[in-house]
């Protein structure tokens, strides 16, 4: 019996918040043929600017749900990095180089414009946010949540799911209701925003990373006028103003428990970018301000019975490296089709439900503890910490593969799983990368009926080369390297799977230069299958027919199967 079946008055999935994580998660889930409903507490979607960056893992995320070149079409792309102290250039690097997914290059687009995007896809979806409505109250038991729901005056509702997941931002209701306690990383520290118009030196599509006498601060293009300026305060500012913004959140909750900080004037961020910034610059315009306080901290857990963690809600990370909406869309990515499998029962559903903390917690404890990130955008000031930072990042600067992993870890491309139980197939992989849960790559690839050159990527998103649109449950993609002959026992191992797992052959009309071939680094008659989220799940060669079924028994059969 699957101890996750689901109340048949239920909806499937309640998420709670309607940032970019929560949306993210709702598109996923209706496309796997999952009933949902979005609830937001706030009665009208945020319209300040708050976070920028879609980094490419992102990208690759949100073109599984249609959406991507959209944001692409919208968005600023940036181009080069380039970090400095004062009047030195440290490192000046060129984004995308050897990068081997669909979108080598991060988009600059301000948080509103994509949560309209992905609402207005989630419309077309039959799902509309319900804003106003609160989330009060969380019981669970075998089969379902109840969730009790306050629309402002009225009566509370008493809602039904099978699953409740909480995107509701750093001071989460649902994190509160279930009483997870938070690891704290940093002591909570102010950071103060800007955007206009800066008068100097700034090449367009570069972002900057620049240290000085007064900390760091980052400089992002927001368009081809307006930047966008994040420093951390340094002393305690005035007096608020009345009718102050609270500041940003990247998942579009309230953003923590102390009382919203007061924002910057423009006479303060000008005396950051004159301490800290690029040698003369000065700032002409502002259209906006503000300040926002936080520690950093991860959940101690993700998951409590049927309600879930995501985004903001499981993580609060510095604003520095602009990794929050990032990491909420690839939690969302993580989470989406593991609940539609255990919706529908398939594979080992008390792995799969584990599998999600056990996946994503350590890449938030990581993104928070690299030193890399710290290094280049940590406001740390002192000549000390300046010296260590401008040694380690000339350090860099020298070494090409260090330099490409920096790149890769800011754009969240380079993330990989190495714990919980889908990851622990990797000791069963004896060569050849990517390896069990690391990111899939792109490749190209030949239409095999009418011999167009395109994209192997669409087909890794489970969408069929020609049409996008809704699946019906998550789709595998089992990619077979060399003619049918030599990868014929590896596709009949997958035969029962039906429409859950996709073949793509790739041999002589559908990878003639063998590209592919190469970026997988598989000899002929081997085989990559790739999970739903664009994550390697297991791959070998033309005998290993067990670690398909080892992997099958964790995420694919279903139990009349076994």
């Amino acid at each position: 019996m699957n101890p996750y079946d689901i109340a048949g008055e239920a909806t499937d999935v309640l998420v709670v918040g309607a940032g970019p994580a929560g949306l993210s998660l709702a598109i996923n889930c209706r496309r796997f043929g999952l009933s949902v409903r979005v609830i937001d507490r706030h009665p009208e979607p945020d319209r300040t600017s708050r976070a920028l960056a879609v980094w490419s893992g992102s990208l690759e995320a949100l073109s599984a749900v249609g959406v991507a070149e959209d944001i692409r079409a919208e968005g600023l792309t940036i181009g080069r990095v380039t970090v400095g102290d004062g009047a030195r250039v440290l490192l000046d690097e060129e984004t995308g180089v050897d990068h081997a997914g669909p979108f080598p290059q991060p988009v600059i687009l301000p948080q509103w414009r994509t949560e309209q995007i992905l609402a207005d896809r989630l419309a077309a979806l039959g799902v509309r946010v319900e804003r106003g409505v609160a989330l009060v109250a969380i019981d669970q038991e075998r089969d379902r949540v109840f969730a009790t729901l306050h629309h402002g005056e009225d009566t509370p509702e008493r809602a039904v799911a099978g699953f409740v997941v909480g995107c509701d931002g750093g001071a989460s209701a649902v994190r509160h209701l279930l009483e997870i306690e938070a690891e704290d990383f940093s002591d909570p520290e102010t950071h103060v925003f800007c955007d206009g118009r800066i008068e100097g030196p700034l090449q367009p599509g570069t972002l900057y990373l620049w240290s000085g006498e007064g900390g760091s601060i980052a400089l992002s293009p927001i368009d081809g006028e307006t930047w966008r300026m994040t420093a951390r305060r340094q002393a305690a500012p005035p007096p608020a103003p009345s009718g102050s913004h609270p500041g940003p959140d990247a998942d579009g909750a309230a953003t923590g428990e102390p009382p919203p900080e007061p924002p910057p004037t423009r006479e303060e961020m000008q005396h950051y970018l004159t301490l800290s910034g690029p040698p003369g610059l000065s700032i002409a315009s502002v259209s906006w301000l503000a300040a926002y306080r936080a520690g950093e901290f991860v959940a101690e857990r993700y998951r409590d019975g049927r309600c879930y963690l995501v985004g903001d809600a499981a993580h609060v990370l510095s604003p520095t490296g602009g990794q929050g909406l990032n990491m909420g869309i690839m939690d969302a990515a993580n989470l989406a089709w593991k609940l539609a499998q255990i919706a529908r029962g398939r594979g080992d559903v008390q792995a799969l439900a584990d599998s999600y903390e056990a996946e994503r917690r350590p890449i938030a404890k990581a993104v928070i503890e690299s030193s890399l990130v710290r290094l280049l955008a940590g406001f740390a000031g002192g000549i000390v910490a300046r010296t260590t930072r401008d040694v380690a990042v000339k350090a860099l600067s020298r070494l090409a593969p260090l330099r490409r992993r920096m790149l890769a870890d800011l754009a969240d491309s380079a993330a990989s799983y190495r714990e919980g139980a889908l990851a622990g197939l990797r000791r069963m992989v004896t060569a050849g990368t990517p390896t069990v849960g690391e990111r899939a790559l792109d490749a190209p690839y030949h239409d095999p009926e009418t011999g167009k050159a395109g994209s192997l990527w669409p087909l890794l998103c489970g969408l069929d080369a020609r049409e996008t649109g809704k699946s019906d449950g998550p789709v595998h993609t089992l990619l077979l390297f060399g003619d049918a002959t030599a990868t014929r026992a590896i596709a009949l191992s997958v035969e029962e799977f039906g429409p859950a797992v996709r073949i793509v052959q790739l041999d002589a009309v559908t990878d003639p230069d063998g590209e592919a071939a190469r970026r997988y680094t598989v000899d002929p008659g081997g085989w990559v299958l790739v999970r739903p989220d664009q994550v390697v799940g297991t791959r070998g060669g033309p005998l290993d027919v067990g670690l398909i079924d080892s992997y099958a028994e964790l995420a694919l059969r279903l139990p009349e199967a076994r």
